[in-house]
């Protein structure tokens, strides 16, 4: 099993409300460009869904703004829950 350095991935925690917590957790190219974004929602010490997932991120041409896709999630904040609740 290989060590992922914390150069490489980052993990962002949102408090989502209904004790739900939303998960961001990028991962970067070896060049520190943001490549993925995974995205989970559940409860901290518990079950996680996978909710969503940006890739190719670093590909070229691609314009990608982190605080963009986080307003995004707040304003689809419905739609995470149900599908939380559907998989759980």
């Amino acid at each position: 099993m290989e060590k992922i350095y914390s150069k490489l991935r980052r993990t962002d925690y949102y408090d989502f409300g209904h004790g739900l917590t939303l998960m961001n957790v990028l991962s970067k190219t070896e060049e520190g460009k943001l490549d993925r974004i995974d995205t989970y929602i559940g409860v901290e010490g518990n079950e996680f869904v996978c909710v969503g997932c940006a890739k190719d991120l670093s590909a070229p041409g691609v314009i990608f703004s982190y605080g963009e896709y986080v307003r995004f999630q707040r304003a689809n904040k419905a739609t995470y829950y149900v599908q939380h609740s559907e998989e759980c």
